[in-house]
């Protein structure tokens, strides 16, 4: 192996989160290339940190290398690449690990029970760690199905949960100047044990249509809309009581919104005095 090898085997087992940026930067051909020089406990720690289109690009590239990553790769990060990708893929890379504590581990990680948060988590929301810059992030915006609103939350160096995306906030930027942290807002995720029941209480329904799921590490593990926890109820449930806590969210939504609407437009007045 020669110098050069050695300073990038070490800089990318040291600093896997700047080493991932650098490479999701470099061509697609160049970048699954380095992936595969790269030794398996090392090459996922990276492949979990890229950037949303060289991630997805090389799943799909290097599906049997993944599968061989896993099971050489830590657990941290096992679960920081299992967490990116969708539940079916998930549960096939898992059936392949070879380790059987490690393939139980990760299996009990995946699974919550069916009347639990952690149940309806299958989706996964757009990943953007807060240092990136704002013209990447437009990028990645702009590359994505507009029939589908896909919910975008923020990571740390770490992967960890920080926020979501503050959609006013970013499209009152001048410019494409500045990093995802400046249009980040916090949102309070919850838990995968947490009951359906208990979900349907929880105050930040008054204000948004999906909540982020996160473990107690803080690692994502996917999202919940609000017709998800709410379309499920109990079979006892009658219909008056589903027509009735209906119509209490959609009138506290509807004075949230406005009460929103109002404070953004007493806001521009006061800025053009």
């Amino acid at each position: 192996m020669s110098d050069l090898d050695r300073l990038t085997l070490t800089y990318a087992r040291e600093f896997p989160e700047e080493f991932a940026t650098a490479a999701s930067a470099a061509p697609r051909v160049e970048l699954l290339e380095l992936l595969q020089k790269l030794p398996a406990d090392v090459a996922i720690g990276v492949v979990a940190r890229l950037s949303v289109s060289a991630f997805r690009d090389v799943c799909t590239e290097l599906k049997n290398p993944l599968s061989n990553w896993l099971n050489s790769a830590k657990f941290d990060d096992s679960v920081a690449l299992l967490t990116r990708l969708p539940r079916r893929e998930q549960i096939a890379l898992v059936a392949a690990v070879v380790d059987r504590a490690t393939r139980r581990r990760l299996r009990q990680f995946l699974n919550f029970p069916a009347h639990s948060v952690g149940s309806l988590a299958v989706e996964l929301p757009l990943r953007i760690a807060e240092q990136t810059p704002l013209a990447e992030l437009l990028q990645e915006l702009r590359e994505l199905d507009d029939r589908n609103e896909t919910p975008v939350v923020v990571t740390g160096s770490q992967g960890q949960y920080v926020g979501v995306l503050d959609v006013w906030r970013l499209a009152l930027v001048v410019g494409e100047h500045g990093r995802v942290r400046d249009v980040c807002r916090w949102v309070n995720p919850v838990l995968p044990e947490v009951s359906l029941a208990s979900a349907r209480e929880l105050v930040q329904w008054n204000r948004f249509d999906w909540l982020p799921v996160v473990d107690h590490e803080q690692r994502i593990l996917g999202f919940v809309r609000h017709q998800q926890v709410f379309g499920i109820r109990e079979m006892e449930s009658s219909e008056a009581e589903i027509i009735g806590d209906s119509l209490v969210v959609l009138g506290s939504r509807y004075f949230t919104v406005l009460g929103r609407l109002l404070e953004r437009m007493l806001g521009s007045v006061e800025r053009l005095r």
